[in-house]
């Protein structure tokens, strides 16, 4: 894992002039749900290189890219964890709180697939993110990933050159978000929070 941040490092620092804005906002320790729009298969590295504290960051991701080449391996060093994105497995929910009740990190792209839009513009999100967040009250931290896309769109197979900025947001508390209210006015309305604040920067 750690040969595959010093080769990101690089390779991010040297052709993409990587920005990373507000990382101390980036918790050191404790339990901590990241959620982001999800541009390109590097997320989780653009977002990992921000800080260099934090070891125990543990991503949700779309089942299918465990089996590619080249990508396949650089997620499993990213310790992530698969997901079903049609019919998610109690399973995974399981495993997902028992990360945060570990004290770790858990990544998330609500987004489920990489964003649509070829100017980075936000897709509707898949539920369960912010059902998660109220479950275990763990803090939020929102992350923007702008130019990003327009290095890797869709429809191109390898990346070019060109500038991205990930800007990490100040840490969300769910129990904030209409204490009191219904379950699943909370969860709407936590999420409308979430995009609102992710949209800002892009």
């Amino acid at each position: 894992m750690r040969f595959a941040r010093i080769f990101a490092d690089f390779y991010f620092r040297i052709l993409h002039n990587i920005d990373h804005r507000g990382a101390r906002n980036w918790p050191r320790s404790g339990p901590l749900i990241i959620i982001s729009n999800h541009p390109t298969y590097w997320d989780p590295w653009l977002i990992g290189m921000g800080q260099r504290e934090r070891w125990d960051t543990y991503w949700m991701t779309w089942e299918q890219v465990f089996d590619w080449p080249v990508i396949g391996p650089g997620v499993r060093a990213y310790q992530a964890f698969p997901v079903d994105l049609d019919r998610p497995k109690v399973s995974t929910l399981r495993r997902a709180r028992a990360v945060l009740d570990a004290g770790c990190a858990l990544g998330i792209f609500p987004e489920g697939n990489r964003t649509s839009g070829e100017q980075g513009e936000l897709d509707p999100w898949k539920p369960g993110a912010g059902r998660l967040a109220l479950l275990t009250g763990a803090p939020v931290l929102p992350v923007s990933i702008k130019g990003a896309r327009a290095c890797w769109p869709r429809q191109r197979a390898y990346p070019l050159p060109g500038k991205i900025a990930v800007t990490y947001h100040p840490i969300l508390d769910p129990g904030t978000i209409l204490p009191g209210s219904p379950p699943r006015e909370r969860e709407r309305a936590l999420t409308e929070k979430l995009r609102g604040i992710i949209a800002s920067a892009l």
